[in-house]
């Protein structure tokens, strides 16, 4: 058995989804997932810039871990949006030994395993590895009933409040199919509720329309929808949505089947 690994997630539902997956590709390497901080070997924050708080809890938490752990070996790193943003700054602060972007967690295996070598200041902020895959078991969820399933990652808008763009990429959409075969196995192992989530759901645009064959829609999104809804899940929801890529036939699909749930979020 490899080191044993915390993992604290601070954010959105994405971080969430990330976490649920860097816990599954740390299994599959040998390292074990533990509850608690104090039993750890490496402690993980997985960070989100959006919300303030997340951010200033993030450093409370980092100060908080460094009295706890006085004289011990620990191996402190930052995930997520902090890290794709704040990058090496983040190691100003000398509890940090490891910053992992939001396009590096299927690496953090070898990073974790550099950072436990003694290497110090481990980074990864690149993009991701072509061909990486989004699949995270139904058995690595947060909940037995309810699942987060990543549809798009990124954000083409570049507005000017907001940070997503430089913190998640541009934007990149996973393919009908991969999402269809995640959404039946869930539904397989019980689940009853999923949300659909992205920086921008609306602006899903698959390479390949595989998988949305025969389902009738103004847009990629609002066939997908329908095709998510076919799967026969109990409850559908999706999250978040960017108001000038709201087509209407999104609602004219809530209309017509009665798992998508009449819940929006703009």
């Amino acid at each position: 058995m490899l080191a044993r690994v915390y993992i604290e997630t601070l954010g959105c539902q994405m971080n969430v989804a990330d976490t649920e997956r860097a816990g599954s590709g740390l299994r599959s390497s040998g390292y074990e997932l533990v509850d608690s901080a104090g039993t750890a070997d490496v402690i993980l924050f997985n960070s989100c810039s959006v919300r303030a708080r997340a951010v200033q809890k993030l450093y409370t938490r980092i100060g908080e871990i460094r009295r706890d752990r006085i004289g011990q070996r620990t191996v402190i790193g930052v995930m997520g949006c902090v890290a794709q943003l704040e990058g090496p700054s983040l190691f100003d602060n000398p509890s940090v030994g490891l910053v992992v972007g939001t396009r590096a967690t299927d690496r953090l295996p070898q990073l974790i395993e550099r950072a436990l070598d003694g290497t110090r200041s481990v980074i990864d902020i690149d993009e991701r590895a072509e061909g990486e895959g989004w699949n995270v078991p139904a058995t690595e969820r947060h909940s037995q009933h309810v699942a987060f399933v990543p549809i798009i990652e990124g954000c083409n808008k570049f507005c000017s409040y907001c940070i997503v763009p430089f913190s998640r990429g541009r934007e990149v959409s996973r393919t009908a199919a991969e999402i269809l075969a995640e959404v039946s196995e869930l539904r397989r192992h019980g689940f009853r509720e999923m949300h659909l989530i992205g920086q921008n759901v609306n602006s899903y645009r698959p390479k390949s329309e595989a998988g949305l064959e025969g389902f009738q829609g103004a847009t990629p999104f609002s066939r997908l929808l329908r095709a998510v809804a076919a799967t026969g899940m109990e409850r559908i929801k999706f999250t978040t949505s960017f108001p000038r890529d709201f087509h209407p036939d999104i609602v004219t699909a809530i209309e017509e089947n009665e798992n998508l749930c009449d819940w929006i979020h703009l």
